[in-house]
């Protein structure tokens, strides 16, 4: 995409890239304040060429921060087995650290069921009508006899 044509619409995508707000950006590129000021500037922000790039300049920000973040999954167990191999005679480890660690890294891997699970019943249509039918039966068996 590039460079937007209106340099103060740039200036905008530039500053709400870095993560200020719509007034903010406006402001800074020079928009004269008004009694309307800052729904005008909400509208701008909303443009689709001013969102593009925005998203255009943040792109290589956010792929640099997803990398820079990213846990994989080799990691994390690498982690936990360091802590679940330590000698227990060492001071600075607990049992309770090592059993938690145990834990998590079975969940990791999905050796453990869930911790919660929720059986629901939906009964069918007809078993419904034939519980309503029951009690019926049974009440005009009690009354007839």
């Amino acid at each position: 995409m590039g460079r937007l044509r209106d340099p103060r619409h740039e200036m905008v995508a530039r500053e709400m890239a870095l993560g200020k707000s719509a007034v903010e950006a406006c402001e800074i590129a020079g928009y004269p304040a008004g009694s309307s000021f800052g729904p005008n500037a909400r509208k701008r922000a909303q443009r689709l060429d001013i969102k593009a790039r925005i998203a255009e300049l943040q792109a290589p920000i956010e792929a640099w921060a997803k990398q820079a973040n990213a846990v994989t999954r080799e990691r994390l167990l690498c982690g936990l087995h360091r802590i679940i191999d330590l000698n227990i005679d060492d001071k600075d480890i607990r049992v309770s650290d090592q059993l938690v660690a145990i834990r998590i890294a079975a969940q990791i891997i999905g050796a453990l069921a869930p911790d919660r699970h929720e059986h629901r019943f939906v009964p069918h249509e007809d078993a419904l009508d034939e519980l309503d039918e029951r009690p019926r039966e049974g009440a005009e068996a009690r009354a007839a006899g």
